[in-house]
């Protein structure tokens, strides 16, 4: 990799992860005011659910879940979440690093 192919990569992952920074920051992010981006929304984040998808009633469920940008419609690895909604959710926590292992 050349140095300029290496340098912008360097940046666009450092202005992602001061995003995802100070949206831990912030806290939650509403639906109302922006989804995941692509690469986040298929990577999970944790959503705040609430509804009844006719076996399971979820009030304020903190789950993993997903956005699928071509059915425009949230998904759970771990639970049938048709219709259900998902007011708010907040990035997941990158992983430990070696020191804190």
């Amino acid at each position: 990799m050349t140095d300029l192919e290496y340098w912008p990569v360097v940046v666009k992952n450092l202005i992602e992860a001061l995003q995802e920074r100070e949206e831990r920051a912030r806290g939650w992010i509403s639906v109302k005011d922006r989804m995941p981006e692509k690469a986040r929304g298929e990577d999970g984040v944790l959503g705040l659910v609430n509804g009844y998808n006719g076996r399971i009633t979820f009030i304020d469920a903190y789950i993993i879940v997903r956005y699928d940008y071509v059915e425009n419609a949230w998904w759970s690895e771990d639970y049938d979440i048709e219709g259900c909604t998902i007011s708010h959710w907040i990035p997941l926590p990158g992983p430990p690093c070696a020191a804190d292992r």
